[in-house]
C-alpha cells in the first residue's frame, strides 16, 4: 500500500496583513505496487491567513532600461527606453502618473537611401480597461511612429511619449472582491515512460481579493500517476505522442510584431515503437495595423540551426534529440514577417547497453524574490528522470 506521512504544520503566513497564503503538505514516503491503496490526492493544500488590511502602498517604478538599438540604417531614425511598473497601488495607495516609454533621436549609415520620408506619429489609441474596480487602479494608452525618416534631411521623430499612465477607479470599493484562481496549466509530462511515474500541474491566482473579500482556497498544485498500465520491459512498443499546440501569444509591436506557440512530448516512444519528428515551437507574424508600410523594408531575418542535442534515452538505445534557432532581427516597414520552426526534434539512438535508471531530482531552481510583508521567497525542482 501507499504509505503516507501526516499533514506538516502550515506554514508561515506570506504577509502579515491584506489576506496573505500558507500551506502544509504531506509526503509519500512508499508508492503502491502490485494493487496496493493508492496515495492521497492531496499532497499540497493553501488557505487563507491575516485578512486584516494593510496601510496603504503608493505605486512604484522601475529605472529606466538602456537605449534600443537605432530603428533605422539609413539616415536618421529612433531609439528607445522603458521601465514598468514594480509595484501596483494597494489598499487606496496613490498611482503612478508619468512616462513608461522614451523615444529620442538617432543617426544611421545614409549609404542607399533614396526617397525622403519624414517622421509621423500615430494618433493615441483608446484608454485601456482599469486595473482594479475601486481603491484605485491603473489605465494605459499607447502610440507608434506610423512613418520614420528615411535619409538625412527628413524631418526627424521628435521624442514624445509613445506609452502613458494615468489612475483611475480611486473610490473606495463598496463591495468586496474575492480572490480568483487562474486556469491550471497544462500537465507536465511523465517521470517515467513505465509503471509508476509522476506528473503534475499548477496555477497561481489571478485575482486578489479586496479587504473584506474571500481568498482564493484550495491547491496552487495538483500531482497525478501516470504510465501505471505500461511494462516496463525492454522489449515493450510504445510510439512516442506529441501534445497539442498551446494558444499562439498575444501581439506587442503593431508593426514588426510576431507571435510564438510550442507544444511538449506527452508520451516518448521505445522498443521498436515510432519516435517524435518535427517541430515543439514555431513563430508567425502578426498582422500588421494600417500605415506600417512607409520606409525602407526590412524583412525578418532567423539565425542558423544551432547543433542538435545530445540523444535523451528513456529507455532501450533510441530516443530524441532537439535543436534550435532564434529571430535575429524582426521585420519592419512591410518587410516579410517572421515564420517558421524554432525548436524541432527529431529521432536518435545512442550506443551502448540498456539499464535501468532510478529516479533522479534536478538541481534546484535560484531562489524567488521576497513577496509580501512577511519577506517570504521559494524555489523548486523537478523530477529530471
Amino acid at each position: 500500500d501507499c504509505d503516507a506521512r501526516d499533514w506538516s504544520a502550515w506554514s508561515k503566513c506570506d504577509r502579515t496583513c491584506g489576506t496573505g497564503q500558507q500551506r502544509r503538505h504531506r509526503d509519500v514516503d512508499r508508492s503502491p505496487r502490485n494493487g496496493g491503496r493508492r496515495c492521497p490526492e492531496e499532497l499540497t493544500v493553501t488557505r487563507g491567513c491575516n485578512i486584516a488590511p494593510c496601510s496603504k502602498v503608493d505605486a512604484k517604478v522601475s529605472p529606466w532600461s538602456d537605449w534600443s538599438r537605432c530603428s533605422n540604417s539609413c539616415g536618421h531614425g529612433h531609439q528607445q527606453r522603458k521601465r514598468g511598473i514594480l509595484e501596483w497601488p494597494r489598499q487606496g495607495g496613490s498611482g503612478f502618473t508619468g512616462t513608461l516609454k522614451e523615444f529620442a533621436r538617432c543617426e544611421g549609415n545614409a549609404t542607399g537611401c533614396i526617397k525622403c520620408v519624414d517622421c509621423l506619429w500615430a494618433e493615441w489609441s483608446e484608454w485601456s480597461s482599469c486595473s482594479a474596480p475601486c481603491d484605485g487602479g491603473q489605465r494605459s494608452r499607447n502610440r507608434h511612429i506610423k512613418a520614420v525618416p528615411t535619409v538625412p534631411g527628413c524631418r526627424p521623430c521628435e521624442p514624445l511619449d509613445k506609452e502613458e499612465m494615468e489612475p483611475c477607479n480611486t473610490q473606495t470599493c463598496t463591495d468586496c472582491v474575492d480572490g480568483l484562481w487562474d486556469a491550471w496549466s497544462q500537465w507536465m509530462p511523465c517521470s517515467a515512460t513505465c509503471r509508476v511515474g509522476v506528473t503534475w500541474r499548477s496555477r497561481t491566482v489571478k485575482q486578489q481579493p479586496s479587504s473584506c473579500g474571500k481568498p482564493a482556497v484550495g491547491r496552487s498544485i495538483q500531482r497525478a500517476g501516470c504510465n501505471l498500465n505500461i511494462s516496463c520491459s525492454m522489449h515493450t512498443s510504445i510510439d512516442c505522442r506529441l501534445g497539442d499546440w498551446a494558444g499562439w501569444t498575444d501581439c506587442v509591436e503593431p508593426c514588426s510584431g510576431r507571435k510564438t506557440r510550442s507544444r511538449i512530448i506527452m508520451v516518448h516512444g521505445s522498443g521498436n515503437g515510432s519516435f517524435c519528428e518535427g517541430a515543439m515551437q514555431q513563430t508567425a507574424p502578426c498582422m500588421e495595423e494600417e500605415g506600417c508600410k512607409h520606409g525602407h523594408p526590412m524583412d525578418c531575418e532567423l539565425s542558423k540551426w544551432a547543433k542538435w542535442s545530445t540523444c535523451e534515452v528513456t529507455r532501450g538505445i533510441a530516443g530524441q534529440k532537439t535543436r534550435s534557432r532564434s529571430v535575429r532581427s524582426d521585420s519592419f516597414n512591410g518587410g516579410k514577417g517572421c515564420g517558421g520552426t524554432l525548436v524541432e526534434t527529431a529521432p536518435c539512438q545512442s550506443p551502448g547497453d540498456c539499464h535501468p535508471m532510478e529516479c533522479k531530482w534536478a538541481d534546484w531552481n535560484d531562489w524567488g524574490g521576497c513577496d509580501g510583508c512577511s519577506s517570504q521567497k521559494s524555489r523548486s525542482r523537478r523530477v529530471e528522470v
